[in-house]
């Protein structure tokens, strides 16, 4: 997984990341994360195993959450598998305007 470049002046400019190398770690996690829990909206979309997928969306919900913490931002999970999953910002994201965030998955 890599994080396009576009998106990483994004969060430049937003202040989230000094450069392109500050907290890779955290964030490759965030973004891996966010893939992951896409594929579980998606299941959970299908009813395939939809108890199962639920409640392995919910803990990964809270681990995106412990993450988006570590970074110091702002984060918004939109669970509509036909679109982004994870949008994230330096300030509070609102329910009715998230796509002002960067999207980062």
């Amino acid at each position: 997984m890599k994080i396009e470049l576009s998106t990483a002046r994004q969060l430049r400019d937003r202040g989230i990341l000094t450069n392109m190398f500050d907290r890779p770690d955290k964030l490759m996690e965030l973004v891996r994360a966010g893939s992951r829990l896409h594929r579980y909206n998606e299941h959970i979309c299908n009813g395939y195993e939809y108890e199962k997928y639920e409640r392995l969306a919910d803990k990964l919900e809270q681990k995106i959450y412990g993450l988006a913490e570590d970074l110091g931002v702002f984060v918004y999970i939109q669970s509509d598998p036909r679109g982004a999953t994870i949008y994230i910002d330096s300030e509070e994201i609102p329910n009715n305007n998230y796509t002002r965030a960067i999207c980062l998955v």
